[in-house]
């Protein structure tokens, strides 16, 4: 889809697009329950979301919990790193090869892609 079409998409009933195209990132928030969608083709930030480079990750937040998945679309990475910018999240669950850590500004989520096939890892923070 070119950059033109999705700037006309921006707003609309069901979710917000957000930048996208030559910023390096594609993003979508669907308003009903929050859930956050992310490409990275490069490093950077979106919205709370900071990736260390290319990455597809979702965000999804329930009533207590907010589940993280990362994957590696370029099936090159051996790792991503993610910062989500959630203060007071604690770690439920992870799948093998996830880690998360305690920063400042929220928490930093490591993920090991290496021979994963772009395959999605799965991390489940609670909120305190």
């Amino acid at each position: 889809m070119s950059h033109e079409r999705l700037s006309g998409l921006r707003r609309r009933r069901d979710g917000v697009v957000g930048r996208n195209g030559h910023w390096g990132r594609g993003t979508v928030r669907r308003c009903a329950d929050g859930l956050f969608a992310a490409n990275f083709w490069t490093a950077g930030t979106a919205q709370d979301l900071t990736s260390d480079g290319p990455a597809s990750v979702l965000v999804r937040p329930e009533r207590k919990t907010v589940t993280v998945s990362p994957s590696d679309p370029t099936q090159l990475r051996s790792s991503v790193v993610l910062d989500l910018a959630q203060c007071g999240l604690t770690v439920v669950s992870a799948d093998p090869g996830v880690s998360a850590s305690a920063t400042v500004t929220g928490i930093r989520i490591t993920a090991d892609t290496a021979e994963r096939h772009g395959a999605t890892l799965t991390l489940t923070l609670k909120k305190s």
